[in-house]
């Protein structure tokens, strides 16, 4: 599997579709877009599915934005797994994990596999500061032929910062899209961060494919 080809792919082919729904607006209750979310998390948990994620920066509009990292996980009920990460900066790096039921394998730039356990690392957007948060729903809409829920959350983080001679209030935004399938699977999610009044931004693409036909997972060494 060529996997910088498919993230790259597969993050364009998002872009191209948040792009038909950024005008709509209905606005719902937190609670209805957490049940969405959650509804979604179950059903990962008994699905055997490959989701693409990739984290691109654009620091000037006028330049195409850059991928800075990818990472590809594929699951197979009830135990099996394959990740791929790979960063795209001065020096690229890719490390491949595959778990088969019986053993965890990994390697680090496509060197020789190693066999053993796994450690848990976490991450995500420092929510300091005041933060509201705004979610809006269209049922219904066209998502590669098909028919999905399309959810918006729009996280406004209000952070009051200061130098040596002055004091400053400083707006981070960040967009969160969701496109479910009737049946409540995630099919899409996007993420857009920025500063207001700044042109860098963070976009993160997610995308999910289920039961895909070339989906197998084994040991690479005895």
């Amino acid at each position: 599997m060529k996997v910088a080809a498919l993230i790259l792919t597969i993050f364009l082919a998002a872009v191209s579709v948040a792009g038909q729904v950024t005008t709509l607006k209905n606005d719902i209750p937190e609670s209805q877009y957490l049940a969405a979310e959650a509804k979604a998390a179950e059903l990962l948990k008994t699905a055997n599915y490959r989701s693409v994620w990739a984290k691109e920066y654009l620091e000037d509009r006028s330049k195409p934005a850059t991928l800075q990292e990818g990472k590809v996980k594929e699951v197979i009920q009830p135990n099996k797994w394959r990740t791929v990460e790979q960063t795209y900066y001065n020096k690229p790096t890719r490390e491949e994990i595959i778990a088969d039921g019986k053993a965890f394998y990994f390697r680090t730039n496509n060197g020789p596999w190693s066999k053993g356990g796994l450690g848990n690392s976490g991450g995500g957007w420092l929510e300091s500061g005041q933060v509201k948060n705004q979610y809006r729903y269209v049922p219904a809409i066209d998502f590669r032929g098909i028919k999905a829920d399309f959810y918006e959350k729009v996280s406004v983080r209000t952070a009051n910062k200061s130098s040596q001679t002055d004091s400053f209030v400083v707006r981070y935004i960040r967009t969160t899209r969701v496109w479910y399938s009737a049946e409540g699977k995630i099919l899409l999610k996007t993420e857009e961060t920025m500063m207001e009044g700044r042109e860098e931004t963070l976009y993160e693409t997610t995308t999910f494919e289920y039961d895909p036909k070339d989906l197998k997972i084994e040991a690479p060494i005895k």
